[in-house]
Formats: C-alpha cells, structure tokens, sequence
C-alpha cells in the first residue's frame, strides 16, 4: 500500500470524523508506548509521543478499526529532536469500549532502522509503501 497514493488526504480541519480518528490514534498510541516498555531494542530513553494518521481509519466492523501512518518518539539519548517510524495498528474493542479484544501493531522499517528518520524529514513523504520486514510486532489473537 502506498499511502499518499491510495489514502485520500485528511483534511486539517476539525471534524467529528477527524477527533474520532485522533481519539483511535491516541488509543494506538498508548498502547504502542506500553508494549515497547521494557523492550530492550526500544531502550530506556526513548518514549511514544503520538502516531499520526497518513489516511481515514479502515473501519471493518462495529468495534473495528485498523489505519497505516507514523509513529511519532523521542529519543533522550540524541536531544530533544522526534523520529518518526512507519505504523500499521488494528485494534477490536468490546461492544461496551472498555476491554480490547484483539490488536496488531507493527512498527519501524527493518531496512531503515529505528530511529533513523527525523521527524517531518521522511525522503518519499507520504508516498512510501508499508515496509517489508517491520522491526516490532506485536498481536493479541
């Protein structure tokens, strides 16, 4: 998938659509932040500051949502400048939104690797296709 190819642009505005898509972003993302912890290739210095959405969210079914963008990470040990890593998260919730039932996440191109892409400096932009070997993965079936 290439996302500036096939993703139509999300439209800066605020909308109800727009909160809804940050609200599944922000979800994503403090779920990211929490299965990275401890994680010894992620390291001690480095921290989940947001993931940014490249298109709308997919939404499957009722409780269903799966979106491709970038997550967005501090890095103590080089200063006070953001990477980005390529993203790809699916998650199902309980009919009742308090218990997540099922997740994907998949995070960093293994070709690249981390931490290698200054924040708002990716050399394609949008137009860069999922990666082929993602350096984590994480799933809950």
């Amino acid at each position: 998938m290439r996302f500036g190819a096939t993703c139509p642009s999300i439209k800066k505005e605020e909308s109800s659509e727009r909160a809804a898509l940050m609200s599944v972003a922000s979800v994503l993302a403090a779920l990211a932040a929490r299965l990275l912890e401890g994680n010894e290739l992620w390291g001690p210095d480095r921290w989940v500051d947001d993931i940014f959405p490249s298109c709308e969210a997919e939404v499957a079914a009722s409780g269903q949502v799966a979106l491709d963008g970038l997550l967005i990470f501090g890095d103590a040990g080089k200063g006070s400048q953001e990477w980005w890593e390529p993203f790809y998260g699916s998650l199902r919730i309980s009919e009742t939104g308090d218990e997540i039932l099922s997740y994907e996440l998949k995070i960093g191109d293994a070709a690249w690797g981390l931490g290698k892409v200054r924040y708002n400096e990716h050399p394609r932009g949008w137009n860069w296709s999922r990666p082929e070997k993602w350096i984590f993965v994480f799933s809950k079936p």
